[in-house]
């Protein structure tokens, strides 16, 4: 499995990405996911976010929920800081 931090979630803040922030997106992510996406694995996703304090482990189900909904609603800085963040967990 694969895990993120929504709590302290890395994202650049310039196209250059030479500048990285981290930022409490849990509410912001949980509140799309439990507003765009359908099914069961998309709410449960939903509320493992908003509860969690750190490092989550999703499933490679949730996996594919996130990154749809990430892909087709968020900015541009938000898909990279997703991306990264579930590649550098791979090998875990």
């Amino acid at each position: 499995m694969k895990k993120i931090n929504f709590k302290e979630f890395k994202m650049y803040v310039d196209y250059r990405k030479t500048h990285m922030v981290r930022q409490d997106i849990r509410e912001r992510m949980a509140g799309l996911l439990y507003t765009t996406a359908n099914g069961a694995a998309a709410a449960s996703l939903s509320m493992k976010i908003i509860n969690s304090e750190g490092d989550i482990e999703i499933t490679d189900f949730e996996e594919k929920a996130l990154i749809n909904v990430v892909n087709s609603s968020c900015s541009q800085n938000i898909i990279d800081g997703v991306s990264e963040a579930l590649k550098n967990t791979e090998d875990s």
